[in-house]
Parts: structure tokens; sequence; C-alpha cells
């Protein structure tokens, strides 16, 4: 039974939007476009929250807010027609889904508001100039929390006691890709535990990386989340289950195909509360302007039933601290 309910660069020509048309969208229907790097399987919870946001801030979809939304299913080249297609519906603000789809978003109209629910640390001062005063056009929510990498060896560490060998899988494209392993490879030689970090592209690389950590002896290994490993995370369950090699991940979608922990900031309420941020700037607040905004706290699933296949046996202090088990 289960302890509660489980729910399972673009080169586009700049556009000048100047911030004073904005106040004007308290007056008309107002316009949101959510352009997205993820799929649209991959952001409807996000979508879904968001437009909980707006509902309860007193937009009415249809009536005083429209929104456009465009996918590019994990394809950056996608990005520039995506972009110049949202452009011409002429929006008043642009949530992005995630760091690629923000920068997309401007270098497609420098002046255009940007909302980001997943802000992290390597864009600035690439997208804003600080967290307490953005100074540009983007702003949002940061989702990295500090020494995030240090804290997954933990997890490993608390949920395989003794543990002295661990992998660590990241797709070299994803923004966050070097800052977690720095992290996790400072930890590691912190606790004197082997580290296997593993970079992956493609399904096959991703498929030879659970081979190599499985023959090098490792006992777990770090999933960071990106748009390949969502896309194939069946994949990631049934070569987790195969190779013995339990998975910790960032995402939880991957967490529901297989993985046996789950770890993270709730970016599904990043989208929801990015609703006030959508509402301040239709009401003539500036983007640079508006702090981007901390998580609050640190989500944590485990799944009983991946540790039994993989005959793990998990301490009771660990699963007392979880949020959600699976059992």
């Amino acid at each position: 039974m289960r302890r509660r309910a489980f729910i399972a660069g673009a080169g586009a020509t700049a556009v000048a939007w100047p911030f004073a048309t904005l106040a004007q969208a308290q007056q008309r229907r107002a316009r949101l476009a959510f352009l997205a790097y993820e799929t649209k399987e991959a952001t409807a919870d996000w979508l879904a929250a968001l437009r909980e946001g707006l509902a309860a801030l007193g937009y009415a979809e249809g009536k005083s807010l429209e929104i456009d939304e465009r996918y590019a299913d994990a394809d950056v080249s996608r990005f520039p027609a995506l972009a110049k297609d949202l452009l011409q519906r002429h929006p008043d603000v642009i949530v992005a889904d995630t760091p690629p789809a923000a920068v997309a978003a401007n270098r497609a109209a420098p002046e255009l508001p940007v909302v980001l629910p997943i802000f992290t640390d390597n864009l600035i001062p690439k997208l804003a100039a600080g967290y307490e005063r953005p100074g540009g056009s983007v702003t949002g929510l940061a989702t990295f929390v500090e020494k995030m990498g240090g804290k997954f060896l933990e997890l490993v560490l608390d949920a395989i006691p003794g543990a002295r060998a661990v992998g660590l899988l990241v797709n070299p494209s994803s923004p966050t890709a070097e800052i977690y392993r720095q992290q996790t490879s400072t930890a590691a030689q912190s606790r004197n535990v082997v580290f296997a970090p593993i970079d992956a592209t493609t399904l096959d690389e991703m498929r030879s990386a659970f081979e190599q950590l499985a023959a090098a002896k490792a006992q777990a290994v770090i999933v960071h989340a990106d748009a390949l490993f969502i896309r194939e995370r069946r994949m990631l369950g049934e070569l987790s289950l195969r190779s013995r090699l339990p998975v910790f991940t960032d995402n939880e979608l991957m967490f529901e195909a297989g993985a046996l922990t789950y770890s993270g900031v709730d970016v599904t309420e990043n989208f929801r509360r990015a609703a006030t941020y959508v509402d301040k700037i239709l009401k003539g607040a500036k983007p640079g302007d508006l702090p981007i905004e901390f998580p609050t706290r640190i989500r944590l699933f485990v799944n009983l039933k991946v540790a039994k296949a993989l005959g793990l046996t998990i301490p009771p202090t660990l699963i007392a601290r979880a949020d959600e088990v699976i059992e």
C-alpha cells in the first residue's frame, strides 16, 4: 500500500518591446506565451500549475487571458521558428519552461519580459545581473539549491550505508551538469568515495554508461535530470533493474519510471508561483525590478518497491524523513 496517493539558441531578429505597452494589458485581453524546451507531456503538470496560479489571481483563460504554447521537444534548433511564431501573436510576457527556452526567448526579443520558474546559477550574468535585482527583462524562481550535488551523495550514503563507489550520469549539454559534477566530486573526496562521472548524449551512451558502472562495481548512480533522460526514463528504469544499480534523481518523472529516490525542489510549485510574476508584469512592473526567489524546501520521495526489486533495505531513518513513500 502507499503512505498516501502518488500521482503518478537561436538567432531570430530582435524585437523592441516597450514596457509601456504592458500597462495596457489590463484594458484588453492579456496574452501569455509559453515556450518550452521539453515535450508537452513533460511540461503538462507545470503548465497546469501556472494556469491554476493565474486563475487564483483572477485571470480567466479565453476571457481576460490567452495562452499560446510552443514545444521544442528537446531540439534547440526549433527555437528560432517557434519564437518567431509566438512573437507574431504579440505576447505581453513569455513563460519559459527551462533555461534554454529562456535564452531563446531573450535572443528573439531582448526587451520582452520573460519569467523562468527554473532559474539556475549559470544564467548570471547571462540573463540577469543578480538574484536581488535581475536588472534586465528576465526574472523568475530559482530551482538549483546550493551544493545540491553534494546533498545527493549524502542521500546515497544514507540509503546505502557503506557505499564506496558511486556513479554520476549527466548530459554535458545540461546547464547545470558541470556544477553537479564538481559538487558531487568534492563531496565524494571528502567522504572517501570512489566517484565515476559519465556523460551521455544518446540512448546508446546511456546504455553504455550503466554497463560501465556495473563493471566498475558502482553501488548507485545519481542521474541529473535532462530532456534525454526524461524522454528515455522507462529505459532508465529498465537499465537500473538490469544492472542492479539504484538510481537517485532530481526529476519526478524519472522517479515514477523506476528511480529509487527523488530529491529536489517542487518545480510544479515554482510554476504556480510564477503566476504572481506574470500578474505583476501585466500590471506594469519591470521584470528587472522583481527579485528571483529561492525555493523554501527540498522534497524527498522513496520507492520501496524498487528497493525490494534491487535487494536493498532502506534504513528506517531515511523512510521517516521522506515526504512520500511508495510501498
